[in-house]
């Protein structure tokens, strides 16, 4: 079952709101190295609701919580990370990419690896695969990211 939960600080100020299956290991982890809350101790995870079998179900409980209480809510974080991922996506796509032979002849430049892909009649994958030495060839062919240069 899920539960959805509160981070509370000594001066009784609500600092964070979630979902857990586990709230004992989930406190640990907003408070470990690697956390939000890394080192405090002053925080206490509060239970607001459980019983929630499904996670979507806690998630939609919490982002109302979120919202009443004037955070903004993670599905806006999601949403607004979403389209900042696919935008960095769609940029990270723009790579030029030079084409080799296994020979070392060099073939050409393409400005896209799906522009690449094409032209040799590859799937897109393969060519990503070897322009971010992932691999050393693919079907007689050397593909080299040009940003990476």
């Amino acid at each position: 079952m899920y539960v959805v939960y509160q981070l509370v600080n000594s001066k009784n100020e609500i600092e964070y709101i979630g979902h857990t299956k586990n709230p004992d290991t989930r406190l640990r982890n907003h408070t470990c190295v690697n956390g939000k809350f890394v080192g405090r101790t002053d925080l206490i995870l509060q239970i607001v609701k459980s019983g929630f079998r499904k996670r979507y179900r806690a998630f939609e409980y919490e982002c109302k919580l979120q919202k009443k209480l004037g955070f903004q809510s993670d599905r806006e974080k999601y949403i607004s990370l979403g389209k900042s991922i696919q935008k960095m996506g769609t940029d990270c796509r723009k790579v030029k990419i030079a084409a080799y032979k296994t020979t070392g002849e060099f073939l050409g430049i393409f400005p896209t690896i799906k522009d690449a892909a094409n032209n040799f009649n590859l799937h897109t994958n393969l060519v990503w695969l070897v322009a971010n030495n992932k691999q050393k060839s693919t079907k007689g062919y050397i593909f080299k990211s040009l940003e990476n240069l």
